[in-house]
């Protein structure tokens, strides 16, 4: 435990001062180190017999010299040696003294690298936060909610919440996490919650000759048929889902992805659209081989004669099918949203999500 307190200065031989944020419980033993002026210049003034609590305000006294208190530390268990002089006027902590301390936390899966610890959730489980240290309890976060299952279109992504600085958190604290998982076909995917917070599940592929593209995080692809829309993404989660249009074949459309909108068909409408992207994070390329995340799934062929598979958008998006290749499912904790599918192929399932939290711990 580390402590650090300003005073106030005297000129007298005892100086009366006020802690306003003491440690509480009982005969806990602290040091002291105060930088105090005297005859000869710069000294240090130690007493490792203090203990809290006890009367506030308190009094530290010298037989030599004024007292000018610049700076007042505590270290919990560990006397300053004597000798350990030289203090320079300003200074916050002595030669010797033990280092800052770093955010502490445990909950999911543990993952260390680069001098940066991650708490990686695939399943729900409980975030606990022991110490936020003395940086200011800086973290970075993701969520990333279960894709959406794709139809005849594709399914949308299911919503990504990203933070470079997330410094909500408090020490002595536990955060309950939710892990939304992925629709089957035909089905919108589930939200994640962590930390008051909700990523929304992505929205359901669209049936075909139907207005049935679902909302969600990002928005499915719609189904074959002039102009049906894909579905709606939530503002600074996801986009939409590709809008099915253009003339022969009224191409199928591919689910919103968290970084760009799905696509409503190719080559003039002769092929299916391709599932929207997510973002790339490559400090979590660990967690799924390629730090991708959001990824919308591709619309299913727009005909029979169609060989041309709608790919799935960069972040775990599943393929749509072709007359060749079936329907593939959004890749697991990506939030990817499942392919579409036609001809018996009923589309394929979104991928679930993931929590990650990442601190610096060296």
């Amino acid at each position: 435990m580390h402590f650090v307190f300003n005073a106030v200065s005297s000129s007298a031989s005892s100086s009366l001062f006020t802690l306003t944020n003491a440690p509480t419980g009982s005969n806990q033993k602290f040091s002291l180190l105060i930088s105090q002026s005297v005859a000869n210049g710069e000294n240090a003034y130690f007493d490792s017999n203090f203990y809290f609590p006890s009367s506030n305000p308190y009094t530290i006294s010298t037989t030599t010299g004024s007292i000018d208190i610049i700076t007042f530390e505590t270290y919990t268990y560990n006397p300053l040696i004597a000798g350990n002089t030289g203090i320079q006027k300003g200074m916050t902590a002595a030669t010797g003294a033990p280092p800052l301390t770093y955010f502490s936390a445990s909950g999911g899966q543990l993952f260390v690298s680069g001098g940066y610890t991650f708490n990686a959730f695939t399943a729900s489980g409980t975030f606990t936060v022991h110490d936020i240290g003395d940086y200011g309890g800086n973290a970075e976060i993701l969520l990333v909610a279960g894709g959406g299952g794709g139809q005849q279109g594709g399914g949308g992504a299911g919503g990504l919440i990203y933070s470079s600085s997330y410094t909500a958190f408090t020490s002595n604290t536990t955060h309950s996490i939710t892990i939304g998982g992925g629709g089957g076909a035909g089905f919108a995917g589930s939200n994640t919650t962590a930390f008051s917070l909700t990523a929304l599940g992505g929205g359901k592929g669209g049936p075909d000759n139907s207005n049935g593209a679902g909302n969600g995080g990002s928005g499915g692809g719609a189904g074959t048929g002039d102009g049906y829309p894909g579905g709606t993404g939530s503002l600074g989660q996801g986009n939409s889902g590709g809008t099915t249009t253009g003339t022969p074949n009224f191409p199928r459309g591919g689910g919103g992805g968290a970084a760009t909108t799905g696509s409503g068909g190719l080559n003039g409408g002769l092929q299916a659209g391709p599932g929207g992207d997510g973002f790339n994070y490559p400090q979590f390329v660990n967690f799924n081989g390629t730090g991708s995340f959001g990824g919308g799934g591709g619309g299913a062929r727009s005909d029979a004669s169609q060989s041309f598979s709608a790919p799935g958008g960069l972040g775990g998006g599943g393929r749509g099918s072709s007359n060749a290749v079936g329907s593939v499912a959004g890749t697991a904790n990506t939030g990817g949203g499942g392919g579409g599918g036609a001809a018996g192929d009923p589309g394929s399932a979104g991928g679930s999500g993931i929590v990650i939290v990442r601190y610096q711990t060296s």
